[in-house]
């Protein structure tokens, strides 16, 4: 019935035709539709909002991990997955802390910051529980003989046979912690191992000047715990496997914690990778708020500017703001977290929806004849700017949707997101945007704006912005102008193209963030004071060697290749791995405790005795050190001494300044472990430094297949959509030009390819070709009609031109706004979309009007 209803009042001629060009009856039959029945179009919008904001609110994650950022796929994560199934979490919180580090108050005051983090407890998610299952190493140590060491050695009596409990701690998220009070000494007390804590009980001033010359030579403390003045310390927090969203709330605790007990004598940061990851956390919700905001308020300003009406105003923000509501909510239902990169989206929708608010209201403006036929002038706008709306849309979502092609998470799920959200917008555009305009009735009716005839949409006398337009597309009229226009991009096409083989990736997290926050400058610190807070892990699994990692030839390759890594120097010489942790650590500490000479911290010696010798010495080192601190071996190895693993403190550097000591790294591992390889032993590595690297690794690739999707999808769009191989091909032409000249201009002015301007070529092509779709829509439009190649051209500019420069003022002004945020990266992002729009724009009046200029002839005869 209100199908008939519609088709009646279309028949009756309610919708007249004005313009040239024929409505599409589809758009119109849809609108007549919805506002004949508004009620049931605002109820769903309604309902489905709500439904939106309530998922958005509570389940919406944020997850800056390098996890995110690294093909699932990969040799790194994967082993990454590995390590963590056997030995927990890989990454480390630090607490550092500056003062008279060899003093009793000092001391002190560390002791009781270590006893209160040891009781952190968060409420975890599902997510994090299902991680803490996944971690299968064993908990109870099994009992072994040493009668045979204490004889061989000279001892008959004195060794502890108390094993500690392996249970975790109940109620805390803390599963270790390492400072100067709590890290393990190994030492011969009376004839007996003892491995107890360094400083726990504290000692008195005197016996702690004593110690401290041994403290600051025992190779557990030195350049890893504390540094070589005696005057910088840290204290490492290890948590269970936990989700990112989780961990934060573990971050949040420990600044409480740090502000708690901060005094000028006692000076403390939180630091360490997983810090790290959480202030971006934070940074990304801080951003978010705020670029949404002042996007929101540019935006109304500059629709004020253009339609001077409240609902005309009012329509098009509320529509944006509901296609972002929408978004988050898909976001939230399916799965996917917040991060850098998807923090952009708000705004990106933001900016990108108005553009469709913006075309459909312009051409309502000059279907409006008189005020009274507004609901006319509403569906006849519906079925004028339908199909390019719907075609600017496609090829926006595409553009993101490419990003499915990447090999990274965090990409994938922005650009599924962004798609999704483009197609909110368009909803929206034509379904909720009409409510505004029928509510707004006859108010903000245009007098005296267009002439009698809108048809034509002629301007009572030509202004300032007709001017420009009319300019441009005249500069290419003539064949000398055709040849000039052609010629000055052809040679700025050229200039890109060296630019683009120019281009560098690079990625690092902590350039990411401001150059005052706080985080940065503590692991800047770390890194100067001592070892390191990036990682690298070694998984070494020996399932099928005689005595698995306590194998002797496995122990000694892994004490050449530690010290091999521990050589490595960058260009400059400068040693970036400060600090190499493993089971080997265990059997020299625990050898030189018993035998009690200079020499004997060392692994037991294969070349002075009898490999089998040696191996037993190796093995009963480790069961003794086994019965007096097991807790502290299951930090290294699996319970039944099957797998272990490497551990290596590295400097913090930009990624790609990696790509040697992997190489070094790699080396080392083909020298030392080859061998050992071929019997069945495995080594994986892992770890920040090689997820960051893989993630360098694979940026061209994603580029590359990205872009390339992208631009094959919209290609074949622009052909169906203009019913025309050849026009459709040549609109790819100006599309491409402001892709090419942003990245070549990156390349020439030394901005580095990285995972946050990495998405800026897919989004600018989505972007771009929205107003090369309004362009050539209407040249072919006027073109079927007369024939006449400079008529064309003019009607399409009166059209759509000053849409085309409204909404890219518009996406100009709401990218600028990312100048506000609180990261360069961000920043760029925004300074470069905003560009390539405005050139976009220029190329599409000055480039296109040239090809089509050269393409078509100036009339053809019917």
């Amino acid at each position: 019935m209100v199908h008939e209803q519609v088709d009646h009042k279309i028949d009756e001629g309610v919708i007249e035709q004005s313009l040239e060009e024929k409505p599409n009856p589809f758009f119109m039959r849809m609108m007549a539709y919805i506002l004949y029945n508004p009620r049931l179009t605002l109820s769903f919008t309604i309902l489905i909002s709500l439904v939106a904001a309530y998922y958005t609110i509570a389940e919406i994650k944020v997850d800056n991990s390098l996890e995110m950022f690294t093909p699932p796929q990969s040799e790194a994560t994967q082993s990454l997955k590995e390590y963590r199934r056997l030995f927990g979490r890989d990454d480390v919180f630090m607490i550092s802390a500056k003062g008279n580090v060899f003093s009793v108050r000092f001391l002190e005051k560390l002791k009781v910051l270590e006893e209160e983090i040891k009781q952190v407890n968060v409420t975890l998610g599902p997510k994090s529980m299902e991680n803490d299952i996944e971690k299968t190493h064993a908990i109870a140590p099994k009992k072994v003989v040493v009668d045979d060491l204490q004889q061989s050695l000279g001892f008959d009596e004195g060794f502890s046979d108390e094993t500690e409990d392996w249970e975790d701690s109940e109620g805390t998220v803390i599963e270790e912690t390492s400072s100067l009070v709590s890290v393990r000494r190994t030492y011969n007390q009376n004839g007996a191992l003892q491995v107890k804590p360094w400083f726990d009980p504290i000692p008195d001033q005197a016996e702690l000047n004593r110690l401290k010359a041994e403290a600051l030579s025992d190779p557990l403390l030195a350049r890893r715990i504390v540094n070589e003045q005696a005057d910088f310390t840290v204290l490492m927090i290890r948590v269970m496997l936990m989700s990112e969203d989780d961990m934060f709330k573990v971050y949040q605790e420990l600044k409480s914690l740090v502000d708690k007990h901060q005094s000028e004598d006692f000076k403390l940061k939180v630091t360490g990778t997983p810090a790290v990851n959480a202030a971006l956390n934070e940074v990304v919700l801080n951003d978010l708020s705020k670029l949404l905001f002042l996007s929101g308020i540019a935006m109304t300003i500059a629709l004020i500017y253009l339609f001077k009406t409240f609902f005309m105003v009012i329509g098009p923000i509320v529509v944006v703001s509901i296609s972002v509501l929408w978004t988050m909510g898909f976001m939230a239902i399916s799965g996917m977290t917040l991060n850098l990169l998807s923090s952009i989206l708000p705004a990106f929708l933001l900016c990108v929806g108005l553009g469709d608010s913006i075309h459909f209201q312009s051409i309502y403006q000059s279907c409006r004849e008189e005020p009274d036929y507004y609901r006319k002038a509403i569906i006849k706008s519906a079925g004028l700017t339908g199909p390019p709306i719907l075609f600017t849309s496609l090829t926006t979502m595409i553009g993101l949707f490419s990003f499915k092609f990447a090999n990274v998470t965090a990409i994938q799920e922005m650009g599924i997101a962004g798609g999704v959200g483009v197609i909110f917008a368009l909803l929206h555009s034509l379904i909720t945007l009409p409510l505004f305009l029928l509510w707004q009735g006859k108010r903000g009716y245009p007098v005296n704006t267009l002439s009698g005839d809108s048809s034509t949409l002629e301007y009572k006398g030509k202004d300032r912005i007709d001017h420009i337009l009319n300019t441009l597309v005249g500069l290419s009229s003539s064949k000398l102008g055709q040849r000039l226009v052609l010629s000055f991009g052809i040679i700025l096409l050229m200039v890109s193209l060296l630019g683009v083989s120019r281009l560098e990736v690079w990625h690092d997290d902590l350039a990411t963030l401001p150059d005052d926050h706080p985080i940065k400058s503590a692991v800047l610190e770390v890194d100067h004071e001592l070892g390191g807070v990036a990682n690298i892990q070694i998984v070494i699994k020996a399932d099928q060697l005689d005595r698995g990692v306590k194998n002797i030839d496995v122990l000694h390759a892994l004490e050449n290749l530690s010290q091999h890594i521990l050589g490595y120097q960058t260009l400059q010489e400068e040693h970036i791995v400060g600090h190499a942790l493993s089971l080997t650590n265990v059997v020299k500490e625990t050898r030189k405790a018993l035998v009690n000479q200079r020499d004997a911290y060392r692994i037991p010696s294969i070349d002075s005795q009898k490999k089998s010798q040696a191996q037993k010495e190796a093995s009963q080192l480790i069961s003794l050190f086994e019965l007096q601190s097991p807790d502290q071996l299951r930090t290294l190895s699996t319970v039944d001494l099957k797998a272990s693993h490497l551990t290596l403190q590295v400097k913090w550097q930009e990624a790609t300044s990696y790509a040697g000591l992997i190489k070094h790294i790699e080396v080392g591992i083909n020298k030392y472990f080859g061998p050992l390889e071929k019997q069945g032993l495995e080594l994986r590595p892992t770890g920040g430094v090689y997820l960051a690297y893989t993630i360098i690794s694979s940026l061209l690739d994603d580029l590359i297949k990205s872009f390339s999707a992208a631009f094959l999808v919209i290609t074949l769009l622009m052909v169906l959509m203009l019913k025309e191989l050849k026009l459709g091909l040549l609109a790819m032409i100006p599309n491409l030009f402001p892709i090419l000249l942003m990245i070549g201009t990156l390349g020439l002015i030394g901005i580095p390819l990285d995972l946050n301007n990495l998405l800026i070529a897919s989004i600018a092509l989505g972007i771009a070709v929205d107003d090369t779709i309004h362009l050539l829509h209407h040249f072919k439009a006027s073109y079927m009609i007369h024939f006449d190649r400079e008529l064309a051209i003019s009607d399409s500019i009166k059209h759509a031109g000053r849409a085309m420069l409204s909404t890219s003022i518009l996406l100009c002004i709401g990218f600028s706004m990312h100048m506000f945020a609180s990261t360069a990266a961000v920043q760029r992002f925004g300074v470069i979309i905003g560009a390539t729009v405005m050139v976009a724009f220029v190329v599409d009046l000055l480039i296109c009007p040239a090809i089509l200029r050269l393409a078509y002839p100036a009339n053809k005869v019917q």
